[in-house]
């Protein structure tokens, strides 16, 4: 992790949808996978300034 890198959590909605694995990330948006476990997986977008601050490292 370099030093400009701040952790951030993508939160979980409920027990029946689950976020899968990024696609790509650049400096605006996370491109994942989103969908019901052991189901039909959708593409998500998130940008990455409706995360908040992040977590500053230790």
């Amino acid at each position: 992790m370099s030093s400009e890198s701040v952790p951030q959590a993508i939160p979980r909605v409920d027990n029946h949808w689950n976020w899968g694995m990024p696609l790509t990330i650049d400096c605006d948006e996370l491109i994942t996978t989103w969908g019901v476990r052991f189901g039909n997986f959708h593409i998500r977008r998130v940008r990455l300034d409706s995360l908040g601050p992040g977590t500053p490292p230790d």
